[in-house]
């Protein structure tokens, strides 16, 4: 099974606070008809945001025809990118592999591990002590 196209759609989400965190959206398309699905997260905290369609293109120039179990090769791009941008390579890859056989991205990673896991909510960025303890009631209220 081969990558044949790898689309990035920028997204903007809206948080409690009122900012605004930008993600990457990655859809990966293969020449069997399996659709992939990831996420480049967060990207709030960069100084400057990618050029999404020149990513894309570079992205596309390195991955398209490349076999989804070449994993050397996917490797190499998503070191390249970096883990802020490359883990979104990595998810929509899983997924392909996942929907493949059938089973569950944790069936992939070994098999499930825990039935619960612990969640934090970052509080950073706060310019002053106020908006920290507003912060901090905020995650008293989830």
């Amino acid at each position: 099974m081969k990558i044949t196209q790898i689309e990035l759609f920028p997204i903007q989400t809206p948080r409690e606070t009122g900012s605004i965190s930008p993600h990457i959206i990655v859809k990966m398309h293969t020449d069997e008809d399996i659709t992939g699905i990831g996420e480049m997260s967060d990207l709030g905290h960069l100084s400057k945001m990618p050029d999404v369609p020149q990513m894309a293109h570079d992205i596309n120039a390195g991955l398209k025809g490349v076999e989804i179990r070449d994993t050397p090769t996917i490797d190499a791009h998503v070191k390249k990118l970096g883990s802020i941008f490359g883990a979104g390579l990595e998810m929509a890859v899983l997924d392909i592999k996942g929907k493949a056989l059938n089973v569950p991205v944790y069936e992939l990673l070994g098999g499930a591990y825990r039935r619960k896991i612990r969640v934090c909510y970052p509080i950073f960025g706060c310019p002053d002590q106020k908006t920290a303890e507003e912060n901090v009631e905020r995650v008293g209220r989830i």
